[in-house]
């Protein structure tokens, strides 16, 4: 049997990318044994969908070097990097594959990490570096009819009943269309402000629910507006969340953030609202993406920290305020006033 090492520690977004390409891969190839190498606090994302290798970032080398030792002991014939920077090449080099493939340099933002490859991938001339598009060429290598697709992840019976219970208990039917507002935090340029949140919370529409997670715990909701607050480790909260806003009809609005992607992934509804990010590069794979008129010129910057003398001014808009579908992304509409009937993904058994 031949096995396979997958490397994709973080972001949130960028795992449920990869997930994509591997669901493809082991359809098509149910002969590998596949395990994935990912940062501890994403790993119950991949919870039914694949074997994982926990890694905790904040051990150190220490750390390290446990992940690496677990990752040999598997024995992998074939690494794929799906990372494509340094953090990643360690485990790549290290994992003794006699194939190491990884994007190639002009793919990557640390160009230099490519060393860690002895083959390399390149995209179509004129396809945009999104990593799902990335994923999906290098499980090409294994599997070369596999072809780009929405990754898609499931809760179980259990996790429903939970969140259901938790809707329930803030006065929310979950049997009825529900409105997601995701937060973010002050200091993140990429983030929807408080007031444009309010703003939207205040419109035509499903009931809105204010969902905040980890980094947000401390950001406070507008006055009037239903928060729902997941602690950390409570990711899989957040895949129950979707499956159950997807069967509803509900729909989800928020910034290019993980949350955005999760909810997407669930078979929410989603409009993922861009300003110093490039949907064409970062989006998700399914729903809608937004980006408000007459914004400022500097904007997609991919900036971390905005420069713009008065904020992110990028982001102050809702779906509803002269905003307009971002190029090369599906679309699915740039309302949730009307919603409608959506297909959510199996529970898983």
């Amino acid at each position: 049997m031949t096995r396979v090492a997958v490397v994709r520690l973080s972001a949130m977004g960028d795992v449920v990318h990869g997930v994509a390409a591997v669901q493809a891969l082991r359809a098509a190839r149910p002969e590998l044994d596949v395990l994935w190498v990912v940062q501890r606090s994403f790993a119950p994302l991949l919870d039914g969908v694949v074997d994982v290798l926990r890694h905790d970032r904040r051990g150190g080398v220490p750390a390290y070097l446990r992940t690496l030792a677990v990752l040999r002991r598997f024995r992998p014939d074939v690494v794929l990097d799906l990372q494509g920077n340094w953090k990643s090449a360690g485990f790549v080099r290290g994992s003794g594959a006699a194939r190491r493939i990884g994007p190639a340099a002009q793919l990557r933002r640390e160009r230099g990490s490519a060393i860690a490859c002895n083959e390399t991938i390149v995209l179509r001339p004129g396809e945009p570096a999104h990593p799902a598009r990335i994923a999906a060429e290098l499980v090409r290598r294994l599997a070369p009819e596999v072809e780009p697709r929405a990754p898609q992840l499931a809760a179980t019976a259990a996790e429903l009943d939970a969140e259901a219970a938790a809707l329930a208990a803030l006065g929310i039917d979950p049997s009825l269309p529900f409105r997601l507002l995701v937060s973010s935090r002050p200091d993140d340029p990429r983030g929807w402000p408080a007031a444009a949140i309010e703003r939207e919370a205040r419109a035509d529409g499903p009931v809105p629910l204010l969902v905040a997670g980890p980094d947000e715990r401390d950001v406070a909701a507008p006055a009037g507006l239903t928060v729902m607050r997941h602690a950390p480790g409570e990711l899989r909260r957040l895949v129950g969340l979707g499956v159950l806003c997807a069967r509803s009809g509900g729909c989800a609005i928020g910034p290019d953030k993980g949350a955005m992607h999760v909810l997407a992934a669930c078979g929410a509804r989603t409009l993922t609202l861009f300003g110093p990010t490039d949907a064409v590069r970062t989006g998700p794979t399914a729903g809608a993406c937004l980006r408000a008129t007459g914004g400022p010129d500097c904007a997609p910057c991919g900036r971390r920290r905005c420069r713009n003398p008065i904020g992110p001014v990028c982001m102050d808009f809702t779906p509803a305020e002269a905003a307009v579908p971002t190029p090369g992304v599906a679309k699915q509409g740039a309302q949730c006033s009307a919603p409608r009937a959506a297909s959510a993904p199996a529970t898983q058994a």
